[in-house]
């Protein structure tokens, strides 16, 4: 892994983006294309190597699109054919959505991917670029407003350091750092549904797969089978 000494066209940027996934690796390339210096810190070494989203709309095909890489989404993705239907162990739709047909943005409706594979698709994409710079392992711990943008504190494997944009943009999750810096509240909405999603790969041999929650319900999941299959 390189370090910010290998890096100091990084010690100033026009954005900072705060979080390398599929958010923030995209919007890196969407500015970067329209000209602007782009750097990118993620507090993780490595990207995360499991799946959390697995589906992407007609309209984040069409960003994909915007981003030059459709061969590339295509290539990994793979539209839902009809429906996406939850069943119980007794065979009783839980939920059921037409999923088929192309969207008004020109993509399938929706379309099934691995989120690791897409984020190495971003990462490829954003390493071609001059204009934008991926430091990992790197934390943002501070933000200061200054009469231009910003003044970002960070730390890494070479210690602190500080970094100058005229805008900040927190692509960083749910745990995001950049809104605690900036005392921004959340409204946790809870979850809507009453079952767990989980993702699992199943062997060529292993039977559909069926996992069980609390208070004893059992779920399987009907037709649009992606490539790997979730139960609850």
């Amino acid at each position: 892994m390189e370090s910010l000494r290998q890096h100091s066209s990084a010690l100033s940027a026009d954005v900072l983006v705060v979080g390398a996934g599929p958010v923030g690796l995209s919007l890196a390339r969407l500015l970067g294309l329209r000209g602007h210096q782009v750097t990118i810190v993620e507090r993780k070494a490595d990207a995360y190597p499991l799946p959390r989203a697995v589906v992407f709309d007609d309209e984040i095909g069409r960003i994909f699109q915007n981003l030059g890489l459709t061969d590339e989404i295509q290539n990994i993705s793979q539209a839902v054919p009809d429906h996406y239907e939850w069943r119980n162990s007794q065979g009783q739709t839980l939920l059921a959505m037409d999923w088929s047909g192309t969207g008004p943005c020109g993509w399938p409706i929706e379309s099934f991917f691995s989120q690791p594979v897409l984020e190495n698709v971003l990462a490829r994409a954003v390493a071609d670029m001059d204009n934008v710079t991926v430091l990992r392992n790197v934390e943002l711990t501070g933000i200061q407003e200054t009469t231009d943008g910003i003044v970002g504190t960070c730390r890494g494997p070479d210690g602190p350091w500080s970094i100058e944009a005229r805008f900040l943009v927190g692509c960083d999750g749910s745990r995001s750092t950049v809104r605690e810096l900036l005392g921004v509240g959340m409204t946790d909405l809870d979850f809507r549904y009453d079952w767990l999603i989980v993702d699992a790969s199943l062997l060529p041999e292993m039977p559909p797969i069926r996992c069980r929650r609390s208070p004893g319900k059992a779920c399987t999941r009907g037709s649009g089978t992606p490539r790997t299959s979730r139960g609850n």
